[in-house]
């Protein structure tokens, strides 16, 4: 496969590798420090992202490691029931100034992160003046974390991340994807073109029936009465540079597998 001048096979291979070791480190919360296994070798960690769930619950998110002169922002995908409830809350509050919006359940995640990751990277360029690349990538849920982690590194540290996503969703509005174009944040969307999950949010909500052939107006009517109590009139749009290839494993969750990813990943030109 020929990709865009800039994507890195191999080193999307090594971040989807990291966000592995990030599903890891939440499956092996409960068991003593040290009798975890999780960290990935030749890195070394810098700390562990952790947010607080509604019921008092701490939970790790990710983590940041560093390795020559790149660090790494990792994020896994959705793993608790207060996840798939911020998943699901898709109505949209305001990002950074100037960003446009992102969606209430996103923004409730990432906020609860922000301030950790910030300080960390602050604290690693006066620890170590030589790192250079800032890597920032996730999976499912975890993907849209990365797309407002990437922003925020930008406006309040001297880094310009550079992000690698998988199977993400539709994080923000139409202006916060033409915000992320004018950034100069580097940014690539990997997706599988059979995994439902990257169309969610949908792009509009807008339907009109008469042009899908429904011209009854009472089925009109209700269908215009469904979408205005889901969602109103909410726009959403992807960002980054899509880097899309296809599989299918025949199941929804297949086709959304991390590991199914990688072992499929086209072989770079």
């Amino acid at each position: 496969m020929l990709y865009p001048k800039g994507f890195a096979r191999d080193r999307a291979i090594e971040l989807g590798a990291l966000i592995k070791h990030s599903y890891t480190q939440f499956e092996q919360r409960s068991i003593a420090v040290n009798k975890q296994s999780w960290q990935p070798a030749g890195y070394t960690m810098v700390t562990e992202c952790k947010i607080k769930q509604p019921n008092g619950e701490v939970f790790p998110f990710g983590f940041i490691a560093t390795k020559d002169n790149n660090a790494y922002i990792i994020f896994r995908g959705t793993r608790t029931p207060f996840e798939w409830l911020d998943d699901a809350a898709i109505k949209q509050v305001d990002y950074l100034p100037s960003w446009g919006k992102t969606t209430k359940g996103f923004n409730n995640i990432y906020s609860k992160l922000s301030q950790q990751i910030i300080s960390a990277l602050n604290n690693l360029q006066k620890q170590i003046p030589s790192i250079t690349n800032i890597f920032v990538t996730g999976h499912s849920l975890g993907a849209a974390i990365a797309d407002l982690c990437a922003p925020d590194i930008l406006s309040q540290t001297k880094f310009k991340p550079i992000s690698y996503t998988f199977a993400g969703p539709r994080t923000g509005d139409i202006n916060f994807a033409k915000k992320y174009l004018t950034s100069g944040i580097v940014s690539w969307r990997i997706f599988n073109t059979e995994d439902i999950a990257t169309t969610l949010p949908l792009s509009t909500f807008d339907i009109h029936p008469s042009e899908l052939g429904l011209n009854d107006s009472t089925v009109e009517l209700s269908l215009k009465l469904v979408l205005s109590n889901i969602a109103g009139n909410l726009l959403f749009q992807h960002i980054g540079t899509p880097i899309g290839f296809t599989f299918h494993k025949e199941t929804i969750a297949d086709n959304h597998n991390l590991d199914n990813y990688l072992n499929n990943l086209p072989i770079q030109d």
